[in-house]
């Protein structure tokens, strides 16, 4: 069990209380600006931190609520909230069934009704649901959960003041049609599993989401949810990493961290500082160091990076 907490100054990490409050980006001079409109308290608005340290690099450091991470990793359809990944069991409960000419094989897309609203998903070989789709022609009631929920029909300015709120960093990409799509990485906390059967035989797990929302006449006319279960061409994001490490400390210490920080490296992979801010002082509770592949080490106790930790799974 991890219980030790290491110590370090307030004035060595220069955090600002009042940031955490505001949930309003805040950035040391050495970085970028990047200005954002002001937004109101919220319990999943993203807290980020100027920070000074000796021999720093310029960039911006980010500190994250693992609290506020947790809630993204979760959708509302037609009203019911649900734990990321889905199945279709989950689904059917709730009232939903395959169209008759449906084929539930996996990898292809079929459509899914409840009354009159109708989803299209997409089954892996596990028989979890690793692609989830509401398109505005036929809305099924699909909805990202938060103070104010994102869902089809809503305006473009609505959107972006919405995502400005959520703890995890997204991006925007525009075709010659006017289309934008914005696209959200979500971590999420499951773990692998192991078979019915009891063997050793692990079941992939799903380590985050994207979230990909379609826009075009400055309204929001599809929602799609895809489950990672391989990071993309640059590997996986900052939260993603973070999160992941947190989850992994609360697996061997059975507590979770408050909050995470992101320290971007020379060599393309992150340190990741699970502490708590304690007003007089950071008390540092875990330091990883984790490529973009998911696998690091413990960076307290294994600098000669000996045993290598997946933090995916």
């Amino acid at each position: 069990m991890i219980s030790s907490r290491i110590i370090i100054s307030m004035t060595v990490l220069a955090l600002s209380a009042s940031s955490i409050a505001a949930g309003v980006p805040v950035y040391s001079e050495s970085a970028p600006q990047v200005t954002k409109a002001a937004a109101p308290e919220d319990d999943i608005a993203l807290t980020a931190y100027a920070t000074t340290m000796a021999a720093e690099s310029s960039n911006s450091l980010y500190a994250y609520q693992t609290e506020a991470i947790t809630r993204l990793s979760a959708i509302r359809i037609a009203g019911t909230d649900h734990a990321l990944p889905l199945t279709m069991e989950q689904l059917a409960a709730d009232g939903w069934e395959a169209s008759a000419s449906a084929k539930e094989a996996a990898g292809q897309p079929f459509i899914i009704k409840r009354d009159d609203k109708q989803l299209s998903v997409q089954l892996d070989e596990q028989g979890r649901i690793m692609r989830i789709i509401e398109l505005y022609t036929a809305p099924g009631g699909l909805e990202i959960p938060g103070k104010i929920d994102i869902k089809v029909g809503i305006s473009e300015g609505e959107l972006e003041y919405i995502l400005n709120q959520f703890p995890v960093a997204w991006e925007s990409t525009h075709d010659k049609s006017g289309t934008t799509r914005y696209k959200l990485t979500v971590p999420l906390s499951g773990s692998a599993q192991t078979s019915a059967s009891g063997t050793e035989n692990k079941v992939p797990v799903f380590p985050a989401c994207e979230y990909i929302i379609t826009v075009s006449s400055q309204q929001v006319k599809a929602i799609e949810i895809r489950s990672l279960s391989v990071p993309g061409l640059d590997g996986w994001s900052n939260e993603v990493l973070g999160y992941r490490a947190a989850a992994y400390y609360s697996r061997q210490a059975n507590e979770f961290p408050p909050l995470f920080r992101i320290e971007e490296q020379p060599d393309g992979g992150v340190l990741v500082r699970l502490f708590e801010d304690l007003d007089d002082h950071i008390a540092t509770w875990a330091l990883y160091k984790i490529y973009r592949t998911g696998k690091g080490y413990d960076a307290t106790y294994d600098p000669g990076e000996t045993t290598t930790i997946d933090f995916m799974n």
